[in-house]
């Protein structure tokens, strides 16, 4: 054979060597039914890769495929490691996705070489909302080229985001395309209202609506790229004719997402809306977006008000708001605007509403008795706080919020109610307990402002959910005697009954169910 040929042969080895080498290397893709070759310790990994969203987990999006890691397994209290086999550098870049709790060396992946961190990177999330978005990240390690190097998934965090998701771990010369940071659009309040384009299960971007250096709305959005999946409507009426900045945190490379944000006249188009083939009919259900507990059942100005809790711009639970409805009758109900907006000290939790009669919170006017709302901003740290209105329709948050400050990190959904005997405003607030064990703690107030802390009632400890959030209280008669007795209920439907003298509820029956099947959840009595 000639030199020509072997030259050729070389050449033509060389050139398939050189392209292995630019083709990227995968370290994990978690598709399989175990983690094969890597190893765990402590429980929050389980056995094998994901499916997906775990029980009790907000939707987990994002990941490529089927399979993905993810330490909620048993809820945010579980830890563990998960740890790969050795394996060499040679490309320049370490690529990954990556979502879950935010804390540094506690949620955490890991790059390890001769046993020492390396390399790290964590989540986007360490306040309650967010989402479960796996997000694009990578290292550069060409420094590191020819080393022996491990990967480890750390979960050492208990509460809130206090687990860690990551999936498809790769080896590439070239890092994933940049995303955009910081994308602002200029636009004028020339309608009513900005419709935002909806993908579900897209990616996620955090978006403000600014005007000036204010930041008048906030909320995270999966917006579309080409024809939206919907429309989200956002109410611009308050700022009519203003010049509004929207920004954008991250958007996908090359993405149009905020350009194909518009102005219009009209909220959603009322052709066809309630005739949808899964729409209930019965039921309320607001015209878009996701909804949970009722909040703030009240009989106000002749009518019956029904807030909600509220993701105007999503289909999975998130950026909760206090929706709002009213209905005559309590069969057909009329979606009015947002009530409760997230501010400063949180997404708006559930809670509940007052008619404050005797005018005790000084909200009133001109002889109008206030409508109260008060409700658990879920900041860190989470609040009770007040917002209130003489018209049933705008409401005004408190100047002096909080009025009842953080007990524990999981206190939350206020339940507020007249004593007439005592002449004042009593609260039940679900308070977790660092021991996990479930209360109810009882407050009062002269005034809806000033609280003071009565006395607790303990629910269950470790397991179960017995008085666990979302608690009601309220008095009713024994049938057939003169007598009456108190009803201390929470979230699933089972509650105690007992007798409350304004200051202790001292159970006589507990654990009862209100009802059967787990259809129905965070019930309310109506107020007034």
């Amino acid at each position: 054979m000639s030199k020509g040929f072997y030259g050729s042969m070389v050449m033509g080895l060389l050139a398939l060597a050189a392209a292995a080498q630019d083709k990227d290397r995968v370290i994990a893709q978690f598709e399989g039914e175990t983690y094969g070759e890597w190893t765990t310790e402590g429980t929050a990994f389980g056995n094998g890769p994901a499916k997906g969203t775990l029980p009790g987990q907000m939707k987990v999006s994002g990941f490529a495929g089927k399979g993905l890691v993810n330490s909620f397994l048993g809820g945010d209290g579980s830890t563990g490691t998960l740890t790969s086999p050795p394996f060499t550098v040679d490309r320049k870049h370490i690529c990954f996705l990556i979502g879950g709790g935010g804390w540094a060396g506690k949620t955490c992946m890991n790059l390890l070489v001769d046993g020492k961190v390396v390399r790290t990177a964590v989540g986007p999330n360490t306040v309650p909302g967010g989402s479960e978005e796996l997000d694009p990240g990578s290292w550069d390690v060409s420094e590191l080229l020819g080393k022996k190097a491990q990967i480890q998934i750390v979960d050492d965090q208990r509460g809130c985001w206090g687990h860690i998701n990551v999936d498809q771990i790769v080896q590439s010369d070239a890092p994933p395309p940049a995303p955009l940071l910081n994308v602002t659009r200029e636009l004028t309040a020339d309608k009513r209202w900005l419709l935002l384009p909806v993908k579900n299960g897209g990616p996620k971007s955090k978006v403000e609506v600014r005007r000036g250096e204010e930041v008048l709305r906030f909320f995270d959005i999966e917006l579309a790229e080409g024809e939206p999946d919907w429309w989200a409507p956002l109410d611009l009426g308050a700022w009519h004719g203003k010049a509004l900045t929207l920004w954008a945190d991250k958007l996908p490379a090359a993405s149009k997402g905020l350009a194909n944000v518009r102005t219009s006249g009209e909220a959603v188009s009322k052709e066809g809306l309630y005739q949808e083939a899964l729409r209930p009919q019965l039921h309320f259900s607001p015209r878009r977006g996701w909804n949970n507990d009722p909040n703030g059942l009240v009989y106000y100005n002749g009518e019956y008000h029904l807030f909600f809790q509220h993701n105007p711009y999503g289909v999975n639970w998130g950026n909760m708001h206090w929706g709002h409805a009213v209905s005559q009758d309590l069969v057909h109900w009329t979606e009015v605007d947002e009530a409760l907006y997230p501010d400063a000290l949180g997404p708006m939790f559930s809670g509940s509403a007052v008619v404050d009669h005797a005018n005790t919170s000084g909200f009133g006017r001109d002889g109008k008795a206030p409508l109260v709302l008060i409700y658990t901003a879920a900041g860190n740290p989470a609040t009770q706080c007040l917002a209130y209105s003489l018209d049933g329709r705008a409401f005004t948050k408190y100047d002096g919020n909080p009025v009842v400050k953080n007990i524990t990190p999981g206190n939350r959904d206020p339940k507020v109610i007249w004593h007439a005997p005592t002449k004042r405003w009593i609260m039940a607030l679900y308070v977790g307990r660092p021991d996990k064990l479930h209360t109810v703690q009882l407050l009062a107030s002269p005034n809806l402002r000033e609280w003071t802390e009565l006395s607790a009632v303990k629910g269950d400890q470790g397991g179960g959910h017995y008085l666990y959030e979302c608690p009601d209280f309220f008095e009713l008669p024994v049938a057939g005697t003169s007598e009456r007795r108190w009803v201390l209920s929470a979230a699933d439907g089972q509650y105690a009954v007992g007798t409350f003298d304004g200051t202790v509820f001292r159970p006589e029956a507990e654990r009862l169910s209100g009802h059967c099947g787990n259809a129905t959840y965070a019930a309310q009595t109506f107020s007034d």
